[in-house]
């Protein structure tokens, strides 16, 4: 203990200096070991967007303007006309005319055509609606020139639903339910009745809507969807720069899975809604190798909610430490430690050296040189010391407890006075209190350099935007570069596409 070792061994320094030829205690091993790769699973929300207005040109490119042509006889264009005039018994005609043909049947050819408006799309949630006019008009003219060309016209609604889907593949798909209606059946008016041509027209509409029923949903592929999602997964193979220097932070993006969610349709958009989930690994230091990209998974579902997940590591270097510590020594040695029985000591410190060291320890050299208020004798040499570094649970600060000094089995009598000084409890106390280390303020500007390199990053044809929410504080860990600090930052991500 200082009481019993440090003045006497100072007073007597110069006569037992041959009692040892140690002036420094044994140097810990030194450890060299780089921070590991913390790797975590983010999953993040790809919207990809088209207007319905451009939907509506493929639509209105798609069906044919003029629907179908009529170009026919119809052999009963013009119903016979029967009377009844008669003398009833019984209710039964006993003379005269039951239900006689008075005038033929007419015969007519029809010809015309049926065309349509311009195709209209709406929607809601994942069901896109067509609605297509359709205008009819017929020429009918028979042999006898009882009909000289008698012009009918006729107007109908198509509507169309399809619910929209994704196939393995990634290419959209279409479920199409259709209808009809007329508004206002093709005709003319004839012998003071109306004659209607909808037979000729109904059996051309359900061809139509089986053509429509088979090609509409094809024609989705011509979008292009598929090819928009193959280059965003392949723009997602990358490395994100989040800090340049002291230290170099590096986040690796690995996609892994790739979800379809749904489409969504509202305020003259229709937008496909995915799902990323990607492995992130962060790296201090040298920039590590890009990714290996994978060609495009089958699309899933079974994806877990959007979330960001990312290591977020500080690495107090070594070198900056010591930097730090050397100011608090420096200000311990003015001040002074005040030791019962011996009064106030200023030991002087020359550059502490610290680094990791076996059993999750750091290593403290200290160069210490200790006067003995007036007798003139002095004490010098290195003493080392190992500390275990530790932070309470969720916190950045960083503290040092259970100081053991090194072994110096041959120390000279001046080292161990040294020894016994590091060894009191004031001196211990006051080491500590200089080693603490407060990472919040690191945190805080790595934070804030990862909100602006991921507010809106070009990542290929996705831009990616990054909003930052709770962080939490990991175990220090003593490694070669410094002490490592881990920390994971959590969020939300969303991966637009936009070619460039």
């Amino acid at each position: 203990m200082l009481k019993s070792n440090f003045l006497p061994a100072l007073g007597l320094a110069a006569l037992l200096a041959g009692c040892g030829d140690r002036s420094a205690t044994d140097a810990p091993p030194r450890l060299a070991a780089s921070p590991p790769a913390a790797t975590r699973t983010s999953v993040a929300r790809i919207p990809i967007s088209a207007r319905l207005a451009d939907l509506e040109a493929l639509a209105n490119r798609s069906v044919p303007a003029t629907l179908w042509t009529i170009d026919r006889d119809e052999p009963k264009c013009v119903p016979a006309q029967r009377a009844t005039l008669c003398i009833k018994k019984d209710g039964k005609c006993v003379f005269g005319l039951d239900h006689a043909k008075i005038t033929p049947d007419i015969a007519c050819h029809i010809s015309g055509e049926v065309s349509r408006g311009p195709v209209r799309l709406g929607g809601n949630g994942d069901t896109l609606l067509l609605a297509i006019p359709v205008a009819a008009r017929f020429n009918a003219r028979d042999t006898g020139e009882v009909l000289k060309g008698e012009t009918a016209t006729g107007k109908a609604d198509i509507a169309a639903r399809v619910r929209l889907g994704m196939a393995p593949d990634w290419q959209p798909q279409g479920k199409l339910a259709l209808d009809y209606a007329w508004r206002e059946a093709p005709g003319i008016d004839f012998l003071g009745q109306r004659i209607t041509f909808t037979g000729a027209a109904d059996r051309k509409l359900p061809g139509l809507l089986a053509k429509l029923e088979r090609e509409l949903p094809g024609r989705l592929a011509e979008l292009g969807v598929r090819n928009a999602i193959a280059k965003g997964w392949a723009s997602g193979f990358t490395v994100l720069d989040v800090n340049h220097k002291n230290p170099p932070v590096w986040i690796r993006v690995t996609p892994r899975r790739l979800g379809f969610l749904g489409y969504r349709i509202a305020d003259g958009v229709v937008t496909l809604d995915l799902a990323a989930e990607a492995t992130t690994e962060t790296f201090v230091g040298p920039r590590p190798a890009d990714p290996a990209p994978t060609p495009l998974p089958p699309a899933g579902t079974a994806l877990a909610a959007p979330g960001l997940n990312l290591a977020l590591p500080v690495v107090g270097d070594w070198h900056i430490l010591e930097a730090v510590l050397a100011k608090a020594l420096g200000k311990l040695s003015v001040k002074g430690i005040e030791v019962p029985t011996y009064g106030r000591i200023h030991p002087k410190f020359g550059p502490p050296t610290l680094y990791a060291t076996t059993g999750n320890r750091v290593a403290l050299g200290l160069p210490i040189r200790a006067e003995a208020g007036g007798i003139g004798a002095t004490a010098e040499g290195k003493v080392w010391l190992t500390a275990r570094a530790g932070n309470a649970e969720n916190s950045p600060v960083v503290t040092f407890s259970d100081l053991q000094v090194t072994a110096a089995p041959d120390a000279d009598t001046g080292l161990r006075a040294l020894i016994a000084l590091v060894q009191a409890p004031a001196m211990q106390t006051a080491l500590a209190a200089a080693l603490t280390q407060d990472f919040s303020g690191d945190l805080a500007k790595l934070r804030g350099k990862l909100v602006v390199a991921l507010a809106d990053k070009p990542l290929g044809d996705l831009r990616l935007r990054v909003t930052l929410g709770d962080m939490r504080h990991g175990k220090v860990l003593p490694l070669g570069q410094g002490l490592f600090l881990p920390a994971e930052v959590t969020g939300t991500a969303t991966l637009r596409y936009a070619p460039r």
